[in-house]
């Protein structure tokens, strides 16, 4: 699914659209679509930019987590490296929810605008809810027989594993001390009436919000979707992760010419540590960690 949504399997928008909505859609029970305009469009183009990326909180007070100085601090965020880690089984359970009342009502994600969503896409998104509920109550539970508690049981234990696997990948990779963070200040820009949107070019962008690890480990790259090799994936998010280890070595070159400091960490245990961390030094009062204000 993940590959599709960045036309880096197949090689035409058949093949991206059908593995993308067959995986994410109905076997997944979410939406490609929704996908697109959260992922592709948004995190991609302003990755860790608060007020331009929906992966990170958008307001200044009010969300459950707080992972830029801008956020107001308050008491709850003292405990967010305890209590994060556990709600990060719920994230496959809240995208079955946030497509239809965020993507499709509103037509919005966050900061994103989402362009209006055609009557087809709305039929397709319906249909692919219920052909999830379909084969994943109906049929186990009317026609095979498996009794409530059971199901629940199951689906409760799936949900979890399934949530805690994406919020892991995703997380350690932007959410760390060792990626920098960003803040929207296009309020200032258009004041000065300048067209320039940030003032910072958006590879070098990719490069600092960006956390690798586990370079040359092919059990690690294959168990994450090559997602140990974030910032090329950034970088070049329509080429194969099949190609990634390749590439990297000359990032890294190019990087040490211009003196850009590329985030490598050896291993997963680090790459976690430098997310764990960063939850726990942001719930400090006043404890400000990578933040760089885009002016």
């Amino acid at each position: 699914m993940h590959d599709a949504s960045h036309g880096a399997v197949g090689n035409n928008e058949k093949w991206w659209w059908f593995f993308g909505r067959l995986t994410l859609d109905y076997i997944s029970g979410s939406s490609m679509l929704a996908w697109q305009n959260q992922h592709v469009i948004g995190h991609h183009q302003y990755t860790n930019i608060m007020g331009s990326d929906p992966d990170i909180p958008q307001l200044k007070e009010g969300d459950v987590r707080r992972l830029v100085k801008e956020q107001i601090w308050c008491t709850m965020y003292k405990y967010q490296h305890l209590y994060m880690p556990v709600l990060y089984g719920l994230l496959s359970l809240r995208s079955r929810y946030y497509d239809v009342f965020e993507i499709f009502l509103k037509e919005t994600d966050g900061p994103v605008k989402v362009n209006p969503i055609s009557l087809q896409d709305k039929l397709r998104q319906a249909s692919s809810k219920l052909l999830w509920l379909f084969w994943r109550y109906y049929l186990p539970v009317c026609v095979f027989g498996m009794t409530q508690a059971q199901f629940w049981f199951l689906f409760i234990y799936v949900e979890f594993i399934t949530g805690y696997w994406l919020a892991i990948n995703f997380q350690v990779s932007h959410v760390s001390d060792e990626a920098e963070f960003f803040y929207n200040n296009m309020d200032k820009v258009a004041k000065n009436g300048t067209n320039e949107q940030w003032p910072i070019e958006w590879a070098i962008l990719q490069i600092k919000s960006s956390v690798d690890y586990s370079h040359g480990n092919w059990l690690m790259t294959y168990l994450c979707g090559a997602l140990n090799y974030q910032v090329i994936h950034h970088l070049f998010p329509g080429v194969s992760q099949y190609l990634y280890p390749e590439i990297a070595p000359i990032v890294l070159e190019v990087c040490k010419k211009y003196n850009l400091k590329y985030n490598l960490l050896p291993g997963f245990k680090e790459a976690w540590n430098g997310h764990f961390n960063h939850l726990k030094n942001m719930g400090k009062l006043k404890k400000f960690v990578g933040f760089a204000k885009m002016e």
